[in-house]
């Protein structure tokens, strides 16, 4: 099992997008105060992210438009975090590309949910990337010690968002 508390379940992608199933372990699936803090010491710029989630983080007390992820970073769901924080990872590596993404629920019940960001034409980032092919060996998966190959920049930074929000949350703990 992962030590953190987030874990990935499966992954895939397209021309236009990278997924991530994430499975939300441990009894807080949320944003606490504290981890808030940390995120937004380590990446300012999460603040002004936009965001059209319909919920918003359930602490959220007023709406302003448009609304920002610093709006509802406490009591947003831990897979939303991972979300901007990707894309954040994402708008550092490759300056002036466009990237959208979104969270949703595959089960509440076993609190599994979708992370899927959107990514400007591959040979754009493919162009842009100065390494090979990147292999990613990911925490609590289920044939530990295979590697997984990334389709897109956009899925490594899923792996990475993922990886680095659950280093967050064991300093919370």
């Amino acid at each position: 099992m992962a030590s953190g508390r987030l874990k990935i379940l499966s992954c895939g992608g397209d021309e236009r997008s990278a997924w991530a199933d994430i499975a939300i372990l441990g009894t807080q699936p949320v944003v606490s105060p504290e981890l808030a803090v940390l995120l937004l010491d380590h990446y300012p710029n999460l603040a002004e992210h936009a965001c059209k989630n319909a919920q918003g983080g359930a602490r959220v007390q007023a709406q302003r438009e448009p609304a920002t992820f610093g709006d509802r970073i406490i009591g947003a769901l831990l897979p939303h975090a991972v979300e901007h924080l990707a894309i954040e990872l994402l708008v550092r590596a490759y300056p002036g590309q466009v990237f959208a993404g979104n969270t949703r629920w595959i089960s509440r019940e076993t609190q599994q949910m979708r992370v899927r960001i959107s990514h400007p034409a591959q040979t754009a980032l493919s162009e842009q990337r100065a390494t090979g092919p990147d292999t990613h060996e990911p925490q609590g998966s289920t044939s530990p010690g295979s590697l997984i190959p990334l389709s897109s920049p956009s899925q490594a930074a899923l792996f990475e968002a993922i990886e680095l929000l659950n280093g967050l949350l064991a300093t919370c703990q």
